[in-house]
Protein backbone atom coordinates (compact mmCIF):
# COMPACT_ATOMS: atom_id res chain seq x y z
CA UNK A 1 0.00 0.00 0.00
CA UNK A 2 2.96 2.18 0.88
CA UNK A 3 4.62 1.92 -2.55
CA UNK A 4 1.68 3.82 -4.55
CA UNK A 5 2.10 6.87 -1.85
CA UNK A 6 6.22 6.71 -2.13
CA UNK A 7 5.97 7.08 -6.35
CA UNK A 8 3.26 9.41 -6.33
CA UNK A 9 5.12 11.35 -3.55
CA UNK A 10 8.74 11.18 -5.74
CA UNK A 11 6.76 12.35 -8.48
CA UNK A 12 5.45 15.49 -6.61
CA UNK A 13 8.77 16.14 -5.00
CA UNK A 14 10.64 16.07 -8.13
CA UNK A 15 7.64 18.67 -10.16
CA UNK A 16 6.96 20.78 -6.80
CA UNK A 17 10.34 20.70 -4.77
CA UNK A 18 10.69 19.36 -1.03
CA UNK A 19 8.12 19.93 1.73
CA UNK A 20 4.80 19.10 2.85
CA UNK A 21 2.94 20.27 -0.69
CA UNK A 22 4.17 17.17 -2.13
CA UNK A 23 3.06 15.15 0.36
CA UNK A 24 -0.64 16.45 0.65
CA UNK A 25 -0.60 16.34 -2.99
CA UNK A 26 0.10 12.68 -3.33
CA UNK A 27 -2.44 12.04 -0.46
CA UNK A 28 -4.93 13.60 -2.13
CA UNK A 29 -4.63 12.27 -5.51
CA UNK A 30 -4.22 8.42 -4.29
CA UNK A 31 -7.68 9.30 -1.63
CA UNK A 32 -9.63 10.99 -4.00
CA UNK A 33 -9.63 7.86 -6.52
CA UNK A 34 -10.27 5.24 -3.71
CA UNK A 35 -13.14 7.36 -2.11
CA UNK A 36 -14.40 8.00 -5.69
CA UNK A 37 -15.03 4.39 -5.74
CA UNK A 38 -15.64 3.14 -2.48
CA UNK A 39 -18.55 5.82 -2.09
CA UNK A 40 -19.83 4.92 -4.99
CA UNK A 41 -20.32 1.59 -4.71
CA UNK A 42 -22.30 2.16 -1.45
CA UNK A 43 -24.62 4.30 -3.16
CA UNK A 44 -25.36 1.64 -5.85
CA UNK A 45 -25.87 -0.99 -3.48
CA UNK A 46 -28.69 0.26 -1.37
CA UNK A 47 -31.66 -1.14 -1.18
CA UNK A 48 -34.40 0.61 -3.21
CA UNK A 49 -37.25 -0.33 -0.97
CA UNK A 50 -36.72 2.32 1.26
CA UNK A 51 -36.80 5.11 -1.48
CA UNK A 52 -39.75 3.40 -2.72
CA UNK A 53 -41.69 3.49 0.99
CA UNK A 54 -40.20 7.29 1.20
CA UNK A 55 -41.82 7.93 -2.70
CA UNK A 56 -44.76 6.12 -1.67
CA UNK A 57 -45.86 8.41 1.39
CA UNK A 58 -45.56 11.47 -0.64
CA UNK A 59 -41.54 12.54 -0.21
CA UNK A 60 -39.63 15.08 -2.28
CA UNK A 61 -36.47 14.25 -3.80
CA UNK A 62 -34.62 15.96 -0.94
CA UNK A 63 -36.44 13.94 1.76
CA UNK A 64 -35.63 10.73 -0.68
CA UNK A 65 -32.13 11.97 -0.24
CA UNK A 66 -32.71 12.38 3.79
CA UNK A 67 -34.63 9.53 4.83
CA UNK A 68 -33.98 6.55 2.07
CA UNK A 69 -30.71 7.16 0.69
CA UNK A 70 -28.65 8.79 3.93
CA UNK A 71 -29.52 5.87 6.66
CA UNK A 72 -28.30 3.46 4.29
CA UNK A 73 -25.29 4.83 3.15
CA UNK A 74 -23.59 6.99 6.14
CA UNK A 75 -21.98 4.25 8.05
CA UNK A 76 -20.12 3.25 5.12
CA UNK A 77 -18.99 6.94 4.05
CA UNK A 78 -18.00 7.69 7.60
CA UNK A 79 -16.17 4.06 8.15
CA UNK A 80 -14.14 4.60 4.64
CA UNK A 81 -13.84 8.61 5.47
CA UNK A 82 -12.09 7.65 9.22
CA UNK A 83 -9.88 4.57 7.96
CA UNK A 84 -8.55 7.07 4.62
CA UNK A 85 -7.19 9.51 7.52
CA UNK A 86 -5.74 6.77 10.02
CA UNK A 87 -4.10 4.98 6.88
CA UNK A 88 -3.04 9.28 5.80
CA UNK A 89 -1.79 9.12 9.08
CA UNK A 90 0.82 6.09 8.35
CA UNK A 91 1.41 7.14 5.03
CA UNK A 92 2.40 10.65 5.93
CA UNK A 93 5.46 9.43 7.64
CA UNK A 94 6.42 7.41 4.44
CA UNK A 95 5.79 10.50 2.14
CA UNK A 96 8.12 12.02 4.32
CA UNK A 97 10.94 9.87 3.68
CA UNK A 98 11.18 10.82 0.25
CA UNK A 99 10.77 14.10 0.98
CA UNK A 100 7.62 15.09 0.66
CA UNK A 101 7.65 16.60 4.23
CA UNK A 102 6.03 15.36 7.00
CA UNK A 103 6.67 14.16 10.30
CA UNK A 104 8.80 11.12 8.21
CA UNK A 105 11.00 13.95 7.29
CA UNK A 106 11.99 14.58 10.63
CA UNK A 107 12.04 10.28 11.28
CA UNK A 108 14.56 10.06 7.92
CA UNK A 109 16.61 13.26 9.41
CA UNK A 110 17.38 11.85 12.81
CA UNK A 111 17.83 8.51 11.79
CA UNK A 112 20.35 9.69 9.00
CA UNK A 113 22.30 11.56 11.80
CA UNK A 114 22.53 8.54 14.26
CA UNK A 115 20.37 10.25 16.69
CA UNK A 116 18.11 6.75 17.78
CA UNK A 117 16.78 8.44 20.87
CA UNK A 118 15.11 11.20 18.73
CA UNK A 119 14.16 8.60 16.05
CA UNK A 120 12.61 6.46 18.82
CA UNK A 121 10.93 9.55 20.40
CA UNK A 122 9.33 10.52 17.20
CA UNK A 123 8.41 6.11 16.07
CA UNK A 124 6.45 5.92 19.85
CA UNK A 125 4.90 9.19 18.96
CA UNK A 126 3.41 8.02 15.62
CA UNK A 127 2.02 5.00 16.81
CA UNK A 128 0.15 6.67 20.18
CA UNK A 129 -1.13 9.17 17.44
CA UNK A 130 -2.48 5.80 14.81
CA UNK A 131 -3.85 4.24 17.97
CA UNK A 132 -5.25 7.36 19.13
CA UNK A 133 -6.92 7.78 15.93
CA UNK A 134 -8.23 4.13 15.85
CA UNK A 135 -9.68 4.56 19.02
CA UNK A 136 -11.67 8.00 18.42
CA UNK A 137 -12.95 6.34 14.70
CA UNK A 138 -14.30 3.66 17.02
CA UNK A 139 -15.83 5.54 18.71
CA UNK A 140 -17.11 7.56 16.16
CA UNK A 141 -18.88 4.43 14.69
CA UNK A 142 -20.20 2.82 17.67
CA UNK A 143 -21.51 6.55 18.86
CA UNK A 144 -22.99 6.62 14.87
CA UNK A 145 -23.97 2.84 14.57
CA UNK A 146 -25.85 2.76 18.06
CA UNK A 147 -26.53 6.09 18.64
CA UNK A 148 -27.19 8.28 21.92
CA UNK A 149 -28.55 6.72 24.93
CA UNK A 150 -31.41 8.56 24.33
CA UNK A 151 -32.28 7.07 20.87
CA UNK A 152 -32.14 3.93 22.21
CA UNK A 153 -35.00 4.31 24.80
CA UNK A 154 -32.93 5.57 27.54
CA UNK A 155 -35.10 9.10 28.21
CA UNK A 156 -33.43 10.15 31.29
CA UNK A 157 -30.23 10.73 29.80
CA UNK A 158 -30.04 13.44 27.29
CA UNK A 159 -28.62 12.92 23.81
CA UNK A 160 -25.00 13.82 22.36
CA UNK A 161 -26.33 17.01 20.85
CA UNK A 162 -28.95 18.15 23.59
CA UNK A 163 -25.84 17.78 26.19
CA UNK A 164 -23.58 20.11 23.96
CA UNK A 165 -26.56 22.80 23.11
CA UNK A 166 -26.96 22.98 26.99
CA UNK A 167 -23.29 23.89 27.48
CA UNK A 168 -23.25 25.88 24.74
CA UNK A 169 -26.45 27.71 26.28
CA UNK A 170 -24.58 28.30 29.56
CA UNK A 171 -21.49 29.23 28.26
CA UNK A 172 -22.99 32.36 26.74
CA UNK A 173 -25.42 33.26 29.35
Amino acid sequence: RAADYMIWGLIFVRAMGLGPIPGIMAIAIIDTGILVILYSEAIENIDRKQIEGVKASGGNNLEIIRFGVMPQVLPVLLTNALYMFESNTRAATILGIVGAGGIGFLLSDNLRAFEFSNALTIIIMIIIVVYGIDYMSRVLRMRYIKGDDYLQGDETKKSFASRLISKMQKSTS
